[in-house]
């Protein structure tokens, strides 16, 4: 937009979480990934990011980051064992 020197959209006053999927993709309007598992799908389709930092930049940063996701999802939050351990 700011290339081609297209007007700004109107101001968005509410939040885009109470508006369904349907209004958001009529917006033009997406949310944010929920995990970093998310970001790192966003982030590997993202062909402007690979070519700012460069290949060797980008995949280091996509390997740290994907062995940072498996690590967090490998672990037991204390919300689980709150949550659950009194079950069993």
């Amino acid at each position: 937009g700011i290339s081609h020197k297209l007007p700004l959209p109107p101001a968005m006053d509410e939040s885009l979480f109470l508006r369904d999927e349907n209004e958001r993709s009529y917006l033009r309007s997406r949310l944010l990934p929920a995990t970093l598992g998310e970001a790192l799908d966003e982030l590997r389709e993202d062909t402007l990011v690979r070519e700012t930092l460069g290949d060797s930049i980008y995949e280091g940063f996509i390997d740290a980051k994907t062995i940072e996701w498996t690590e967090y999802r490998r672990q037991v939050h204390a919300w689980e064992l709150e949550r659950y351990l009194p079950v069993f």
